[in-house]
């Protein structure tokens, strides 16, 4: 009953951050350039994996009893993957910075907003 509730609420979130993702690209791609808004999309990408990796810490912590150590290591490895996905995007791809970085903030605070309602 807990994973269904818990299920809804990621799927809730998740949906928050794509409809966030989607006026954020096509706000790029009107105003700015096509390069623009899919730097804005891998950004807010990132945001969503995030989100949903998170949400699989969090069921893996109560599921499997270890709480607190499987989300301080689950935190510890997003953050690393955030930093590798940025490095990637912005360094090998050569994606646009502050699109990227608007595509990320934004869909993340989506997430924050989502995630604290009741």
């Amino acid at each position: 009953m807990a994973d269904q509730e818990l299920d809804k609420k990621i799927r809730t979130v998740i949906s928050v951050q794509l409809l966030i993702a989607s006026v954020i690209a096509v706000g790029f791609y009107v105003f700015k350039t096509p390069w623009d808004a899919v730097s804005s999309v891998y950004g807010s990408s990132i945001a969503m994996i995030l989100a949903w990796w998170l949400s699989r810490g969090v069921s893996s912590a109560a599921q499997h009893n270890r709480g607190v150590a499987v989300l301080y290591i689950s935190a510890a490895l997003r953050f690393l993957m955030v930093l590798v996905l940025f490095g990637i995007g912005l360094g090998a791809i050569k994606l646009s910075p502050l699109a990227t970085v608007i595509g990320f903030v934004l869909t993340q605070l989506g997430f924050a907003a989502s995630a604290s309602k009741r």
